[in-house]
């Protein structure tokens, strides 16, 4: 099953998100897609697709309560939605800017 977590917050957030977390320069195992686009001033969605739970839990786990506990990233709950169907083709890498 493929879980999905969308977060709406700052464009600061994201960057100290993404930092913080090493979510685009050391992405984690499971996490199948990331897209994030503007929703607004200042603002942004972050989807989050993840292909198995454990995936989603380690990440959570060893890479976001450790930066929530200490106050390095802004507490929020990220939206779930089921069920995702997602087709990612082989070889092929879409850029979108």
């Amino acid at each position: 099953m493929t879980y999905t977590e969308i977060i709406h917050i700052t464009e600061a957030e994201a960057e100290e998100f993404f930092t913080q977390t090493r979510l685009i320069s050391d992405p984690p195992s499971g996490l199948a897609a990331l897209v994030s686009w503007e929703t607004g001033s200042d603002q942004l969605t972050i989807l989050m697709v993840w292909s198995d739970a454990s995936g989603r839990g380690d990440f959570s786990a060893e890479r976001v309560m450790p930066l929530l506990e200490s106050g390095k990233i802004p507490a929020g709950k990220p939206e779930r939605i089921h069920p995702v169907h997602l087709l990612v083709r082989d070889g092929q890498t879409a850029v979108f800017s």
